[in-house]
């Protein structure tokens, strides 16, 4: 995150107009997310202009994934889209909702004399 930081800072966000930029900001990880065995594979075209047909590689979903999980920030209909996506693509597998964006409510009693309060 430091390395894309700096090379914003010296160039701006120019700096993404390089394929290879690119590339290495959509390879940074979060520490969350670190467990996760995975593979990205990026395609870098350094022709400008160049339009190519979208590249279709066909997958067994059930051998790639070992799970599927939502972003629990997802509006009821996109889940709803998504679980209909992988469903038509044959997918068997666990599907979750990801608890790393669950707002958490605690109630905290402070034993604090109020000084306003009279004695």
């Amino acid at each position: 995150m430091q390395s894309a930081a700096n090379a914003i800072g010296q160039v701006g966000l120019d700096v993404f107009t390089v394929p290879e930029n690119r590339a290495k900001l959509m390879l940074l990880k979060r520490t969350a997310f670190s467990h996760e065995a995975e593979a990205r594979l990026i395609y870098v075209e350094h022709r400008l202009g160049a339009n190519k047909p979208l590249l279709r590689v066909p997958i067994d979903p059930n051998e790639v994934f070992d799970e599927i999980t939502f972003d629990p920030r997802l509006v009821e209909f996109e889940r709803l889209e998504r679980e209909t996506t992988i469903k038509s693509a044959k997918y068997t597998g666990a599907v979750n909702t990801s608890d790393l964006y669950q707002s958490t409510l605690m109630e905290v009693i402070l034993d604090v004399p109020d000084p306003l309060a009279t004695k």
